[in-house]
């Protein structure tokens, strides 16, 4: 596992794109910015870190770094969505992103619920996307970041348990 970031020990494969495709950026755009985004989980995570360091400073560190692999996971979204000739706007298909896309409970067991949600949500997003995209290259991106979001999936739910035992 990497020591920065809560990912997977794997390398992200290359991405090759040899025409534009409108239809591939739609597939990407919610996983990059809609409402059960990478950019969601950024903002959420980094939000709970701090109020779930008051609970338990190995926490902290952990939702930073599963928020700097949603970094890395939306870099390379963004990467795709220009080779693919289209724009990374802070929006999915249906709407642009906004602050009420997040979850700020400040109840530690709920908002592990809420990061368990979204990592669900994240992982059946990507699934479809896979179904969805043309390109090869990308459906093993989109494979590889799926390997990443079941990681954090396991990760929030033994720092429940956790949470839930200090009670």
């Amino acid at each position: 596992m990497n020591n920065n970031m809560l990912m997977a020990d794997l390398p992200y494969p290359q991405v090759e794109v040899d025409c534009q495709s409108a239809c591939d950026v739609r597939c990407i755009m919610d996983l990059y910015a809609g409402a059960d985004s990478e950019l969601t989980a950024i903002i959420q995570y980094m939000y709970q870190s701090y109020i779930i360091g008051e609970v338990n400073e190995d926490f902290h560190h952990m939702l930073e770094h599963i928020a700097m692999a949603e970094m890395k996971h939306m870099e390379l979204l963004g990467e795709c969505i220009v080779a693919l000739g289209g724009t990374p706007v802070t929006g999915g298909n249906r709407q642009f992103w906004n602050g009420s896309m997040v979850n700020y409970s400040k109840d530690p067991v709920a908002l592990l619920d809420s990061d368990i949600k979204l990592e669900e949500k994240a992982i059946c997003a990507y699934k479809r996307a896979v179904r969805c995209v043309d390109n090869y290259s990308i459906k093993e991106l989109l494979e590889r970041i799926i390997i990443d979001e079941k990681l954090h999936l396991e990760t929030f739910k033994a720092m429940k348990m956790q949470v839930c035992a200090m009670k």
